[in-house]
């Protein structure tokens, strides 16, 4: 796993690689360009509503775009292997605040949620299938 970081996140950057633990790296200070690059290189992203996820289905990887303040049928992610996960039960999805008084949204999109979606995509991508034989 690499956790992406931008102007101002390295601190909680730091903080989630930590709570991941073994496995998990912490990306370098990129340029837009360097940031293109290694998500080229990635097997999936997964990014909330924001630029990475964007550059990320840009140049081809396969992205989940995690939804809830913004619209996701407006703002993608988009490419053949690019979702937008959102429940689509909150009746004020995609009002576009960045402060909400009643409940944050995103809160509604589960890890088992998420990593369900991360299962099926790698499986529909056939990710880690050479990996198995290898080590078979």
């Amino acid at each position: 796993l690499v956790v992406l970081w931008g102007p101002g996140e390295r601190e909680n950057a730091e903080k989630l690689t930590e709570k991941i633990g073994r496995g998990a790296l912490l990306a370098p200070p990129t340029t837009l360009r360097q940031l293109a690059a290694l998500c080229e290189n990635l097997a999936l992203v997964v990014s909330n509503d924001a630029g990475p996820m964007h550059i990320a289905a840009a140049v081809g990887t396969p992205t989940i775009g995690l939804y809830g303040p913004t619209n996701a049928h407006l703002q993608g992610p988009f490419g053949e292997h690019a979702q937008a996960l959102v429940n689509w039960d909150i009746p004020c999805l995609g009002c576009n605040r960045l402060v909400c008084p009643i409940s944050d949204c995103m809160h509604y999109l589960t890890p088992d949620r998420v990593f369900s979606e991360v299962e099926r995509l790698l499986a529909e991508m056939h990710v880690g299938e050479t990996t198995v034989a290898q080590e078979n």
